[in-house]
């Protein structure tokens, strides 16, 4: 199995992965052990064989029943112009269960204004997912390796 999409993972990887529905979303597990999930949301596999990656499941914002996934939001908000790089993460909200926060870094010399940056994602997705929250950073907490750390997003609410 090949995967497209989030990552793209050598064949090696894959090899002891498929694809299993599992409450009523489409999971990727090992062949061998079917309990154990490496964590990912995906697409059935295409005619080439590819599975399509749709993000994480702890990354998964649930906004009053809408799944939001968090990489769909923010390949929108990183394609704005003044946008260098950003992250999207879900908050606790009342009424709804999750509300949608971007945290987004400014291109050097760009002036990110919030009010834009909304506007940019209401023209392009769906209502739900149009971030409530945007916070400008300086840049994204990272950890040694380089991934985003997100938790840390989350708690700076």
């Amino acid at each position: 199995m090949r995967a497209r999409g989030l990552e793209a993972w050598p064949p090696e990887l894959t090899a002891g992965l498929r694809l299993e529905r599992r409450l009523g979303r489409d999971v990727l597990c090992y062949a061998d052990r079917p309990a154990s999930l490496p964590g990912l949301l995906a697409r059935a596999l295409d005619a080439e064989g590819y599975v399509a990656i749709r993000d994480r499941i702890k990354d998964m914002i649930t906004r009053g029943g809408e799944n939001v996934y968090c990489v769909e939001v923010e390949e929108v908000l990183c394609a704005h112009p003044a946008v260098l790089e950003g992250a999207v993460v879900g908050l606790p909200d009342p009424v709804y269960g999750e509300r949608v926060k971007a945290c987004l870094v400014a291109r050097p010399g760009a002036r990110l204004e919030v009010e834009d940056v909304r506007g940019w994602a209401r023209a392009r997705l769906a209502r739900f997912k149009v971030p409530e929250v945007v916070e400008v950073l300086d840049v994204l907490p990272r950890n040694p390796n380089g991934k985003v750390m997100k938790a840390l997003l989350r708690l700076s609410a």
